[in-house]
């Protein structure tokens, strides 16, 4: 009994660990953000979990920041953070405008998440040529830019938990960015 517990034990272990190695792969590439200025610390609550981030470059001027947090903690909350992370990669049509986004990722969350399963997610365009941060917060954690000259300004919620009605948006918020401003 005592061998059958340790050989089940080692294999939730290599699943976990493979569990793990599958989560570090969905974020971007280091190289990638590198590129163009961001730098991260990604550290799940247990061994795999739902927070996470992407970003995509539209062009040499336009980047696109997603962050998210689904509710709960372990293998459930990173499949749906995975599930997000999809549902992101495939709503390039509507990128410039992240409130569409959030609305077509939230109708889509809707459709196939649990009942009890929410979201927060946070979309922001960086648009260097014109020195705006154009975003829309569905229920995440409140953003900061803390400007060059020494000024925080707050990037608040603008909607609704993703997950809690198919039909909810979000508001779009601008505010100007300029060299040296920092995005928290």
């Amino acid at each position: 009994m005592s061998r059958s517990l340790a050989h089940a034990d080692r294999h939730r272990q290599q699943q976990m660990a493979k569990a793990r190695q599958i989560q570090q792969n969905l974020l971007p590439h280091p190289d990638q953000l590198q590129s163009v200025g961001i730098h991260h610390v990604h550290l799940p609550a247990e061994d795999v979990g739902g927070d996470f981030f992407d970003v995509k470059i539209l062009d040499t001027h336009r980047i696109v920041v997603c962050l998210g947090d689904v509710t709960g903690h372990g293998v459930p909350a990173a499949m749906s953070a995975g599930m997000l992370k999809t549902l992101f990669q495939h709503t390039e049509g509507h990128l410039p405008n992240p409130a569409s986004v959030l609305a077509e990722i939230n109708r889509r969350f809707h459709a196939v998440s649990l009942e009890s399963d929410f979201a927060t997610m946070l979309m922001a365009v960086i648009d260097r040529r014109d020195g705006q941060l154009i975003y829309a917060n569905a229920g995440h954690e409140t953003g900061y830019i803390l400007h060059a000259d020494g000024v925080v300004e707050e990037l608040s919620t603008t909607g609704l938990l993703l997950g809690v009605d198919p039909v909810s948006r979000c508001e779009v918020a601008s505010i100007t960015i300029h060299p040296g401003d920092t995005i928290v």
